[in-house]
């Protein structure tokens, strides 16, 4: 993953330092929990990955969009 970050100004308030630990933080724990998800369904032990409680909107988008596809 890259992420790049743009602001205005090259000197960085305090709320955009935060914002930039945040969404690396949130990046890593999001790596973690995909890995965890690989591993269980490269085991067997789950069938199909699971959706986080912010995600059920994307799935719901890609359906519509197969949907759509299909027809």
């Amino acid at each position: 993953l890259i992420a790049d970050y743009y602001f205005e100004d090259a000197d960085l308030s305090d709320e955009e330092e935060e914002f930039i630990r945040t969404s690396r933080q949130l990046q890593e724990e999001d790596f973690e929990l995909v890995e965890r998800q690989w591993q269980g369904l490269k085991t067997g032990a789950l069938s199909q990955a699971q959706l986080g409680p912010n995600e059920h909107t994307v799935h719901r988008f890609h359906q519509l969009a197969q949907e759509a596809y299909n027809s």
